[in-house]
């Protein structure tokens, strides 16, 4: 995995608009519209159970252990975000490639 391109390929996916992260995540999983959550090290217990429920019910890929919280703010310019679901599959192609 290379660490440096993972979040800098976050960054690009984030200035386009292409990002689910806080409340509307669950939702955005729920209507199949999300294809693949980053979640991150640091990360509440409750919170992980809930997003990894989900992602399990429903299908979806997601990704644990990769960046810590402050990496992934810091990557898409949004504060003490834990998760974020990416929803265009051209992106998931890019962030799957730098895995």
């Amino acid at each position: 995995m290379n660490k440096e391109k993972l979040v800098s390929s976050l960054g690009i996916v984030s200035s386009a608009n292409k990002l689910t992260y806080g409340s509307k995540l669950i939702d955005k999983i729920r209507e199949n519209k999300v294809s693949l959550v980053i979640i991150v090290t640091d990360i509440g217990p409750s919170q992980y159970k809930k997003i990894t429920n989900k992602c399990s019910f429903y299908n979806v890929k997601y990704y644990d252990n990769l960046l810590n919280g402050m990496e992934l703010s810091k990557a898409i310019g949004k504060d003490n975000i834990k998760a974020v679901g990416i929803q265009d599959s051209n992106f998931i192609k890019l962030i799957l490639s730098n895995i």
